[in-house]
């Protein structure tokens, strides 16, 4: 439609507002014309665009930044606008479900206690200790050093084995936790072939899971964020990090840690001439198949290291590394 003044502007630039509501538009999606309440701390419920960054809000298409802000007048990347489409495209194909937080993000396994789970690594540790693992977001704002305490901008995902001592049985064991939190919302499930119960406590921001194991233990995941500006952010990813948590069998052994030689492979992708000697530092590789014609210029080989679970897309002409994927496959 343009602009009131009837212009189109095609030489400005575009911001992030209007990115949403290009996206929604070219999506087909119907969406109501009034929002009640602030959408970001600086989207209020009545400015043109609040419709457009509520579904893209509820749908991690978009995230605030740490004082809750949308930032809706920022001009847009090129690499910014690209993320949003790419984000809307997996929305759209997944019947409108949020874009899960997780794609990218690795995993934690864990060595002691039977989990692994998926994390943000660019601002989650892990705190590894004798008798639980401990994920959390420190708040930096107010400098916070601990975990112990939740700040207004901090997360946490902890974890820990109830050895369950006393052998109350599934159901007192569940009916015991009830009781302990009269009030939240107590939710039983299967999780993983083992009888679960989710706590939901809203006004704390928590929630916990009791997984009970077939030897009697109770696998317990407690999770909680703070009331700050960037709650909703962080309720999200707690969110993306509970569905990918899975049960996994330990022997005590910790395992190495390869994130250091995987981030100096990663550097070396599309770099010429150093493919081959970059490969050789892996713990171990073996070559799944191999494209006799690869791209034109010669054979592709596609290598694969079960230390770090990483396929490696490599040129032999150009001895180089094109690309990587997690996991065994050649699909790149």
């Amino acid at each position: 439609n343009g602009h009131e003044e009837g212009g189109f502007k095609p030489h400005d630039e575009v911001n992030l507002a209007e990115t949403l509501k290009m996206v929604v538009l070219a999506s087909d999606l119907q969406l109501p014309e009034t929002v009640e309440g602030k959408v970001f701390a600086d989207v209020e419920s009545d400015i043109w665009f609040a419709p457009h960054a509520l579904y893209a809000r509820n749908r991690n298409v978009v995230l605030p930044d740490d004082d809750g802000n949308l930032n809706a007048a920022e001009p847009m990347t090129r690499g910014e606008f690209a993320e949003v489409i790419y984000r809307m495209m997996i929305v759209l194909k997944n019947g409108g479900d949020p874009f899960p937080l997780h794609t990218h993000w690795p995993y934690y396994e864990g060595w002691k206690l039977p989990f692994r789970v998926k994390y943000d690594n660019s601002e989650w540790v892990v705190v590894e200790k004798e008798d639980e693992v401990m994920i959390w977001r420190a708040d930096s704002k107010y400098g916070q050093y601990s975990p112990i305490r939740t700040y207004p901008n901090s997360a946490y995902m902890r974890v820990v084995v109830d050895p369950n001592e006393e052998d109350f049985g599934q159901s007192d064991y569940f009916n015991k936790v009830q009781n302990a939190f009269a009030g939240g919302k107590f939710t039983e499930f299967k999780f993983e072939g083992f009888s679960a119960l989710e706590v939901l406590r809203s006004k704390e921001r928590t929630v916990d899971w009791y997984v009970y194991l077939d030897d009697g233990r109770v696998l317990t995941i407690y999770t909680g964020f703070g009331s700050g500006g960037l709650g909703y952010k962080l309720q999200q990813i707690i969110k993306s990090m509970i569905t990918t948590l899975e049960y996994k069998e330990v022997d005590g052994v910790k395992p190495v840690d390869y994130s250091d030689l995987l981030s100096e492979v990663f550097e070396n992708i599309l770099v010429e001439g150093v493919g081959m000697s970059t490969l050789d530092k892996l713990p171990s590789k073996t070559i799944i198949e191999t494209d006799a014609i690869g791209v034109g210029t010669g054979p592709v080989d596609y290598y694969y290291s079960e230390e770090v679970d990483h396929t490696f897309k490599y040129e032999r002409e150009g001895d180089v590394i094109l690309d990587k994927r997690e996991g065994e496959t050649s699909a790149f």
